[in-house]
């Protein structure tokens, strides 16, 4: 089966680069992908991927002593150290063998000797084990020499393990004391043969010859000779601190924290010749430090590693860098993709070739990192980077937000100035104005460059940081490094209503604009929501307020803080409402709200039209949403959830996007290299096309549902069986959680996140794979919308495109969207002849949807793989997956199957539960469904109004043979009755046994109607464009569906409005029908007069049940008592 390929790989990831010392190779792990790099090429063609195994995390990686093969030391998940062999031409795996039985935990140090060939490997718990082996190139395998106990572990554990030339020692550098260790002899435990104490604390440590380097937290470098005697070494000058240091031969390169190297060709240092940093790192006044080296190809070159997780190649002797690869150091939270870029139309007309100048300066995403733990760590993270379609990547930071500035006279009573400003002195951060992380950004939608071409201006970014404040920055070109800068034009400080007192922080999670750029919501760690207004970011309305930390209750916690702008989805429907929407997060977990935002005077305010519950099978399983996100076609909310008390862990729902309703759901990672115990926390995506959802799980370990609770109230595991109303889970998953946290190590371990693809048009899992992610996203339309990005928790940004038959689909939607909109709208002159909008390919693809890919969705089918098995809608090579397991609520008792069926919500409740006797009910299950717009030849496409997929019976199939077909946006009259045609009873099913004089009837002109004797269907009929044919009053009158119970419709409670009088010979008919009875009717009908004789029936019928049932009539009734009371 066809799987995902990988495109590229962005930043490092890892803090040390694996080198050989005679060819100008070097290897990293970057995510879930070892990298192969030629560092004295350029280009994509200078690196190799190598796909590694589902949660492999190398240790270290040495090369062998030809540079044929790669050796990565790595812990496998049943605890046991393991060495993998791969080829350096291909990266193909060659070998795998375990190097010790004994299970231990993370972290384990290694070190290879390419000239002896042997390997030597440290690891354990409490007590550290010694493994040394050599290297068997031939037969591809380890011979092992010495294996044995070396002690208790050091609290702070090892600074480094290094093996000696001779083939016969190893070195520990502990923090205070280096220990020599022999394995010479007969296979045996190493001896320990001297230890040396310190009485500095080591940061790094080196041997090299007959001497050892070391290197003090604070202070200058030593050398040690293997008698414990110091050497004399030159004294490195005043102003560099060293933080790493790497000797080859008799090179000695020290790294310091200003980002400087000090080189000296001598095992002795007798000098120091020093490199600078490169200038691209030194912005804002600031240096990042080197925190590790490796001597290159025939120490010409030496590769860098740099604070701010960048890697440098420098030639030594020239003191240039000859490649620059920047990076995340922590986890990535989050990837934003930037709009098109657009050019003045004034300027395009004088350029030969605009389109290229657009590549070469177009953005194509940006990365935000986490917020790492010690202040190196958080300024290189805390950071974002732009990334362009072209050139190198850009960094950006977030100063302190500024005080505001103090009110002028006469203005000091107005509030609103406060809310945002302008700030005053330098607009980027520097050494001496401190740093914020950044924890959210967006994009303006509208990018264009400046009247005279310049890149100033082009794109505007708003970026939340992390004490909740908001920042409005513009792109300029940076003059010095030839990158991109970014200014800060506007800040707008926490709101008092937005912020948390009880918290230490409130962050800002999540930013979004609305399609025209003039408002803009912003989402903060207390769950509160507001809508701002752009440029000015001043607030137009409150959607959700904050919940404070000490009312929250276990349960009620948000699992994501997110809110978006969502509108209709076709052109009609816009001109005609023209307020806005937002989908927000709910005070808990498991609810979603639709606002509509409406103008209201100066203001605005908001109205809830719509709540997105999960099911009560769901809550009974703790389930909560992890993510949301709107259909590409507006008309569905595709929602994630995590259940972690039932078989089937993940789930995708689906509602209609302007009812509320659930429409159906799926079971997802139903492959079966997931572990079932432990529950995913799924994140979504969707392709701009629609076609497919992208679900991917966070690799963390999630506790059982009661002890989540129990922790929630502030008490421990241990007490867990002792909380008052906490759900208690099977025993089997507190065994699992037990083993998983017995051990300090294991909890540090990761989990294996999986990424899986889901069909849209069925609801089936068709591909999963095993990728590291913390984050991800779908290329745009204008970039690439088949490049799938996935961020790593090492802080590196991985490429991939699905599997071929997922994007010929999605590029296949997306050009068919695009032509039949650009028919539909170039003869309406709803297009110009300038360049269409970024907008307008989503406009394609919601009207595309709406009116033609929405109605082949079968809801009845949709995610039951086996039961109800749907065709694709759309052609996908779909590859069947597990279907939803029977959960277990809190008693034991099986929830129901799972995926879950939609529910049918009624307004009104019925008079009777029993639905087999109700005549209106039965009738509607056999309505058509409505068919294509396309299908009606005089209606135009473009004015077509989407039905929504709500207001369809889900359990009702299409029925291609009915005379009278629903379309959508087409009102059918009855010219007798002057209901719509799906309003009368007998025209498509329930008719009786007509008597043998009606089975012929004369029709209108061109209509000839045939009844059958056992079935009473039309068949065989033609019908005039505008209307069907008319049908005898007698036949209508004896309809059984208008004998339908009163109070069983809402219709029967509206008010009358002022109508057409009937008058003639009936008048006690002389009043104002309903608006039930008049709505829809036409003011002209061909064909003469009217009969009334079908009103007078529904009427008389109407009085005739109220009069003789007062019991049931409805408190708005005018019969009704209760009313006049």
């Amino acid at each position: 089966m066809a799987s995902f390929s990988l495109l590229s790989v962005l930043g490092s990831g890892s803090p040390r680069l694996a080198c050989h010392s005679r060819f100008p190779v070097a290897a990293y792990q970057a995510g879930s992908v070892l990298v192969i790099w030629d560092y004295t090429r350029s280009g994509e063609e200078s690196r190799k991927f190598v796909l590694l195994q589902p949660n492999q995390r190398c240790a270290e990686i040495f090369f062998s002593k030809d540079a044929q093969c790669i050796l990565g030391v790595w812990l496998a998940p049943s605890g046991q150290p393991t060495l993998t062999v791969w080829r350096t031409a291909d990266g193909a795996k060659l070998a795998e063998h375990r190097l010790s039985d004994t299970a231990t935990g993370l972290p384990v140090w290694a070190d290879y000797h390419s000239e002896t060939e042997h390997l030597l490997l440290v690891h354990g718990s409490s007590v550290l084990s010694a493994c040394v082996a050599r290297w068997e190139a031939r037969a591809l395998s380890p011979q092992h020499l010495a294996h044995g106990h070396l002690g208790n572990k050091p609290a702070k554990g090892l600074v480094a393990v290094r093996l000696v030339e001779d083939g016969r020692h190893f070195a520990l550098a502990e923090g205070l004391c280096v220990q020599f260790w022999s394995y010479a002899g007969a296979p045996g435990p190493p001896r320990q043969v001297l230890r040396v104490d310190l009485g500095k604390a080591l940061k790094a440590f080196e041997l090299q010859g007959r001497l050892a380097y070391l290197l003090p937290e604070a202070g200058k470098l030593q050398l040690m000779n293997f008698e414990g005697q110091r050497e004399q070494v030159a004294a490195t000058p005043p102003s560099a601190r060293p933080s790493a240091v790497q000797v080859q031969s008799s090179m000695v390169c020290l790294g310091c924290e200003d980002g400087s190297l000090l080189v000296c060709r001598s095992s002795s240092p007798d000098h120091w010749n020093c490199v600078p940093c490169p200038a691209e790192l030194c912005q804002f006044g600031y240096a990042p430090a080197v925190v590790s080296l490796t001597i290159g190809m025939n120490e010409d070159y030496t590769c860098v590693c740099f604070a701010d997780a960048t890697h440098g190649v420098v030639h030594i002797d020239s003191g240039r860098y000859v490649a620059l690869r920047a990076g995340h150091v922590g986890a990535l939270q989050g990837l934003v993709m930037a709009p098109q870029l657009r050019m003045p139309a004034a300027l395009a007309g004088r350029l030969l070739d605009a389109e290229r100048i657009l590549q070469s300066k177009a953005l194509a995403f940006l990365s935000l990192g986490a917020q790492g733990p010690d202040a190196l760590s958080f300024f290189s993270s805390a950071g974002f980077i732009a990334w362009p379609k072209q050139g190198p990547p850009a960094r950006g930071f977030l100063a302190v937000s500024p005080q505001p500035p103090e009110q002028s006279q006469g203005y000091g009573h107005d509030d609103m100035l406060l809310e945002s400003f302008m700030p005053r002195g330098p607009s980027a951060p520097s050494s001496a104005s401190p740093m914020e992380a950044t924890t959210a950004a967006a994009f303006h939608p509208a990018a264009s460059l400046a009247a005279d071409g310049s890149f100033s201006g082009a794109y505007a970014l708003l970026a939340g940081s992390v004490a909740g404040s908001l920042q409005l920055l513009e792109a300029e070109a940076d003059d010095g490094s030839g990158g991109i800068a970014w200014r800060t034009t506007r800040v707008r400080p926490l709101s008092a209503e937005a912020s948390d007192q009880a918290a230490n922080n409130t962050a800002c999670c999540h930013l979004d604009f609305s399609r025209c750029g003039y408002f803009v919501l912003s989402t903060f760690s207390s769950a509160a929501v507001e809508m701002l207004q752009f440029p000015l970011l001043t607030r137009a309305v409150m959607l959700q307020s904050a919940v404070p930390l000490a009312s929250r209750t276990p349960g009620s916690s948000v699992e994501v803080q997110k809110a978006f702008f969502v509108w209709q989805p076709t052109l009609v429907q816009r001109n005609y409402d023209k307020n806005l929407y937002a989908v927000s997060h709910a005070e808990t977990s498991q609810d979603v709200v639709l606002y509509e935002i409406y103008p209201l005077g100066e203001m605005y305010a908001k109205a809830s039209k719509a709540v997105f519950q999960l099911p009560v099978v769901c809550k009974a399983a703790g389930g909560t949403i992890t993510d949301f996100s709107a259909h590409p076609s507006q008309m569905y909310l595709v929602v994630t959830a995590a259940l972690p008390a039932a078989d089937t862990r993940s789930i995708v729902l689906v509602y209609d996007l302007w009812s509320g309703e659930l429409l159906k759901s799926c079971a997802i990672f139903t492959s079966l290299l997931v572990a079932p115990l432990l529950p995913l926390r799924p994140m979504l995506c969707i392709d701009a096309s629609g076609a497919y959802l992208f679900c991917a799980s966070t690799p963390t370990v999630v506790a059982p549902m009661d002890v989540q609770l129990a922790i929630a109230k502030g008490l421990g595991s241990s007490t867990l069986k002792h909380v008052h109303g906490v759900a208690q889970c099977s025993d089997m998953l507190h065994t699992a959680w037990n083993s998983l946290t017995d051990t300090p190590s294991r909890v540090s371990q990761q989990t294996t996140s999986v990424v899986c693809i889901v069909d849209f048009s069925s609801g089936e899992q068709i591909y999963q794979a095993s990728l590291d992610v913390s984050c991800l996203a779908l290329g745009s339309p204008w970039h690439d919308p088949c490049q799938l990005l996935v961020g790593a928790p090492d802080g590196t940004i991985s490429v991939w495109r699905p599997p071929a038959s997922v994007t010929e689909r999605v590029s296949s939607i997306l050009q068919e969207s695009q032509q039949a909109y650009s028919k539909l709208a170039k003869p309406s002159g709803l297009q110009g002849a300038s360049p269409s909008p970024s907008t307008d390919i989503e406009d394609a693809v919601a009207w595309h949807w709406a009116t033609m890919l929405s109605t082949k969705l079968d809801w009845k089918a949709w995610g039951e793989v086996g039961l109800h098995k749907a065709e694709p809608v759309f052609g996908a090579a779909a590859v069947p997956a597990g279907n939803g397991l029977v959960g277990r609520g809190p008693h034991s008792e099986p929830l129901p199957l799972l995926p879950l069926p939609p529910p049918r919500q009624e307004a009104f409740p019925r008079s009777s539960p029993d639905d087999d006797g109700d005549v209106v009910l039965q009738a509607r299950k056999h309505w058509p469904q409505p068919g294509a717009a396309q299908s009606i030849p005089h209606l135009d496409p473009w004015l077509a109004s989407p039905v929504p997929a709500s207001a369809q019976p889900p359990a009702a199939p299409l029925r291609q043979q009915s005379l009278a077909k629903c379309v959508v946006g087409m009102l059918e009259i009855d010219p007798d009755s002057g209901l719509e045609v799906q309003e009368v009873p007998g025209g498509l099913q329930g008719l009786e046994p007509l008597p043998q004089q009606l089975k012929r009837m004369p029709g209108d002109g061109a209509v000839n109607v045939a009844f059958s004797e056992p079935q009473s269907h039309w068949q065989g009929t033609t019908l005039p464009e505008w209307r069907r044919p008319p049908e005898p009053a007698e036949l209508l009158v004896a309809a059984p569906e208008l004998r339908e119970e009163f109070g069983t419709s809402s219709e029967h409670f509206q008010d009358p409005l002022p109508s057409e009088h009937l008058g003639g010979s009936f008048p006690e008919l002389g009043k104002p029908l309903p608006r039930w009875l008049e709505q829809g009717r036409p003011s002209m009908l061909p064909g003469g007069g009217r009969d009334f004789v079908l009103a007078q029936s529904v009427l008389s019928e109407l009085d005739s049940f109220e009069l003789a049932n007062p019991q049931a009539q409805a408190v708005d009734s005018p019969r009704s008592t209760a009313g006049a009371d």
